[in-house]
């Protein structure tokens, strides 16, 4: 018999296990996140480049079972300039699935999108306290635009999700420190060596790890003799390069172009994406800017209307609680483990706004400094939530709830098209925000345009007076895979079309 019960150890029986509390808690939301994967996943639409990293995909595997011969994965646009990681294990997954090909990726991609939140679970119980793990848990997953990129964002999801992974294991490391052990070395140049095989920009974790492991040298070595100090310096040197060289190895197993020459294509893909021009105007503030226009605030906006509100109000709490805690009470709190995180989650946003780079999509190409945000702002709800007694505790806990609950509900209206979300009290919403920011940049919606076409198909039928198929064209061309054959006929040409799909995106609607 299903048993569900605290007993008075605080623990939850179930099914004959007997697990603490945030374990079930964490475990529930797994489920309840698992379930939504599976009913949900094929409600999501294809991406704009989503068919040519199928391609790449199936190339990279053509890369390795032809023993380095086949070179078609550097014959399509610029995807080789992404590492292989991702595509490669989707392709394996696409041969043998018997789902459609998409919906098996966008599967894939949701399963990847799980795996973040298990990392924000993990960091967040290191750093603050199971609980907190479970808040951070729960805030990825009710931060609208992570969950709805989730699905078929094969970019920037898999990117976030293992630069989260990696945040975690070194911050893990630098605890252990000053003696690393081999596992956590083998761990750490893992999941960077597979953060820099998704995308080069992974290299950038580097700088918390330098900067960290030679902060935990200083620190260990300052009591000791000037040759101890010395020989403990090359004990780091060495456990610093092991990680390096690891992480290095790892990263060139994945990805065939930096294979053809390791010392220079990986440096010259990190600086493409540095300076990657726009291909179009952003539509930003009402009107549509050039790359060399933005703003230097054009990151920092985004994610101020894009945040959802409870995860705004944890970072703010958090950088109060930060203030009073660090670095006058800095034996109180794990100060140089979390410097990490923060640094993890505000480096790049300022280095974006520093170097000016050009990003568009909105807030896509800074997707990865949300779990690291998310996490934060759990801590320092928790950190409040500790320091709060009474009635303003129950006080501060229903408010929050109430933003959680808020964000939840807009998640719910807005299926499937989640990551197109605005806050309320810096956007004013979604029905303010669209006349002034891009929504629908990825495609998503296309899908439930071809969903309204076959719910009305007879009528379009017998009002166009057609006697062969519809002919359908779209703005965006992987339409055609989402088009019924037997019922429709995809052109390229609108001017060919019956019927032509496209989005208000550089109002191509007009």
């Amino acid at each position: 018999m299903l048993k569900f019960h605290l007993d008075r150890q605080l623990r939850i029986n179930f099914l004959g296990y007997k697990i603490p509390p945030w374990q079930g808690c964490f475990t529930l939301l797994v489920l309840v996140y698992g379930i939504l994967v599976l009913m949900t996943f094929t409600h999501y639409g294809i991406t704009p480049d989503e068919d040519s990293h199928v391609d790449y995909g199936f190339h990279v595997l053509n890369w390795y079972t032809s023993l380095f011969k086949d070179r078609a994965a550097f014959s399509r646009a610029n995807v080789w300039l992404y590492g292989g990681w991702y595509d490669g294990l989707a392709a394996i997954a696409w041969k043998i699935s018997p789902l459609f090909g998409f919906h098996t990726r966008h599967l894939c991609n949701a399963a990847v999108g799980l795996l973040g939140v298990v990392a924000a679970y993990k960091l967040g119980g290191y750093l603050g306290g199971p609980w907190t793990g479970c808040l951070a848990a729960l805030f990825l997953m009710l931060t609208p635009r992570y969950y709805g990129h989730a699905f078929n964002n094969h970019k920037d999801i898999p990117f976030a999700v293992t630069y989260l992974w990696s945040l975690y294991f070194l911050i893990r490391s630098v605890g252990h420190l000053p003696s690393l052990p081999r596992s956590w070395i083998g761990k750490t140049a893992v999941a960077i060596g597979i953060t820099m095989g998704i995308r080069i920009g992974g290299v950038i974790l580097w700088i918390p790890l330098l900067v960290s492991f030679i902060i935990k040298y200083v620190q260990a070595g300052l009591l000791k003799s000037r040759r101890a100090f010395l020989d403990l310096g090359a004990s780091f040197a060495i456990q610093t390069l092991s990680i390096f060289l690891g992480a290095y190895v790892v990263m060139l197993a994945f990805w065939p172009w930096a294979q053809i020459n390791p010392l220079v294509h990986p440096w010259k893909a990190l600086r493409v994406f540095s300076g990657f021009p726009t291909v179009s105007p952003v539509f930003f503030e009402g009107r549509f800017v050039e790359a060399s226009e933005f703003p230097w605030y054009y990151a920092p906006k985004w994610l101020l209307i894009t945040l959802p509100e409870f995860l705004m109000i944890g970072l703010v709490l958090g950088a109060i609680a930060a203030w009073w805690t660090w670095p006058w009470k800095a034996s109180s709190v794990p100060a140089l483990e979390r410097g990490v995180l923060v640094f993890g989650a505000v480096f790049p946003i300022c280095y974006v706004v520093i170097a000016q780079t050009p990003l568009y999509d909105g807030i896509r190409h800074l997707l990865f400094v949300v779990p690291p945000l998310a996490v934060l702002s759990a801590i320092g709800t928790c950190d409040c939530v500790g320091r709060l007694k009474g009635l303003r505790r129950y006080t501060f806990v229903l408010l929050s709830g109430g933003f959680l609950l808020q964000a939840l509900w807009e998640m719910v209206l807005m299926h499937p098209n989640q990551y197109v979300y605005f806050n309320h009290l810096f956007a004013g919403g979604i029905g303010k925000a669209w006349t002034r920011y891009e929504t629908d940049y990825w495609d998503n919606s296309y899908k439930q345009g071809v969903r309204w076409i076959d719910d009305h198909y007879a009528d379009l039928i017998r009002n166009l007076g057609l006697t062969s198929l519809p002919r359908i064209a779209s703005g965006a061309s992987s339409t055609r895979f989402l088009l019924d054959p037997r019922g429709f006929e995809y052109v390229e040409n609108p001017f060919q079309a019956d019927l032509y799909l496209i989005t208000t995106r550089l109002e191509g609607h007009t």
